[in-house]
């Protein structure tokens, strides 16, 4: 999650998005930049170390289709354990245990300010305590190079 005070300006980096590009795009534009938090820190915990301020900040945030973040991840998994591309063959032994890899994830869970949530869920990460939408702008991976250049 990246933070600009003087922009008022909060991105929060949901993983397998195509936040680490846009992280670096946001730290080569604006001078005042910094880490809040954590990477993928939600933006409830944001909200909570913000306090009042929180209110004034614009949030913006992008998600994927779930199936295609999963898929990534996946791969990346595949790739960083085999130090290869080779995993990313759909016949190869790794994908064999993508269905097992699926029902793992959407079991894990976390407690984010004592509300339990999805713990790989981009719901969790932009919602407050009652499931309320916190971030102002939602773009889409899918329409990443579409997005306004309004910051």
């Amino acid at each position: 999650m990246l933070y600009s005070a003087d922009r008022k300006l909060i991105f929060v980096h949901v993983s397998r998005t195509g936040g680490t590009s846009l992280d670096r795009i946001l730290q080569h534009q604006l001078s005042d930049i910094k880490h809040l938090l954590n990477q993928h820190s939600s933006l409830l915990e944001a909200q909570n170390l913000l306090g009042g301020e929180f209110k004034q900040i614009n949030s913006f945030a992008f998600v994927r289709n779930p199936w295609d973040r999963f898929v990534s991840w996946y791969a990346l998994i595949g790739k960083t354990l085999n130090g290869t591309n080779l995993c990313m063959d759909p016949s190869s032994d790794h994908w064999k245990q993508f269905d097992q890899f699926l029902d793992s994830c959407s079991k894990l869970e976390i407690q984010i300010d004592g509300v339990p949530r999805k713990e790989l869920s981009q719901w969790a990460q932009l919602t407050g305590r009652n499931g309320q939408l916190l971030v102002d702008e939602v773009g889409r991976f899918e329409s990443f190079a579409e997005m306004p250049n309004q910051y």
